[in-house]
């Protein structure tokens, strides 16, 4: 064995752990879900659309208990985390509202998609950016605004209650309904209106 033979082992860290990147791997395949879910609102199966973005919200959920319990924590899966609900929570959910109720509002309708986009980014950047001596109870027990997830949810409900009641046709809720909804969900979510955090549940 030559001596730069000898030096391969040494480049492998030793305190690597393939477990710990677990929940790396669930925030990229919740972003995936999120892709997805964008893929089938192009294709107009406004449903499926819906279901893939729950689907990204609870995964993105999930990587936040995987990692608590791996104690797997850290400064890259948190940024990484953020630019991934931005793409699931923000821009997937607004152009599929766009694409299924807005593209016939005009500019408003246009300018409530971007809405619900900059509130996504807005809320991401303060959970960011946070500050870490706030009170222990708001800081574990609740969010200030709505999450992104959640807000993702509930900008799809327009979708869910005409795929109920209307057949799936977004021509017989009118369009400034759909744009009022959005700027409510947008402004829910850059508010500081205290939100119960599921991290308290043991699973």
């Amino acid at each position: 064995m030559n001596e730069l033979d000898s030096d391969i082992p040494r480049k492998v860290p030793r305190n690597f752990n393939s477990v710990k990147f677990i929940p790396n791997f669930l925030t990229l395949f919740a972003l995936c879900v999120g892709l997805t879910a964008l893929r089938f609102g192009i294709a107009g199966k406004w449903s499926e659309a819906a279901i893939f973005i729950m689907i990204a919200a609870i995964l993105d959920g999930l990587d936040g208990y995987v990692a608590r319990a791996l104690d797997a924590s850290s400064i890259f899966g948190a940024q990484l985390d953020s630019f991934a609900d931005f793409i699931s929570f923000g821009v997937a959910p607004a152009l599929i509202i766009y694409l299924w109720g807005l593209e016939n509002g005009g500019p408003f309708g246009w300018f409530a998609t971007l809405i619900f986009c900059v509130a996504v980014a807005l809320r991401l950047a303060r959970f960011n950016t946070k500050d870490l001596q706030r009170s222990k109870d708001l800081t574990t027990a609740f969010f200030e605004g709505v999450p992104a997830p959640a807000g993702a949810i509930l900008a799809m409900i327009p979708i869910f209650l005409s795929n109920q009641f209307m057949q799936g046709r977004s021509n017989d809720i009118p369009t400034i309904y759909i744009e009022i909804w959005m700027f409510f969900i947008a402004g829910l979510m850059v508010s500081k209106l205290p939100t119960y955090s599921l991290k308290n549940i043991n699973l």
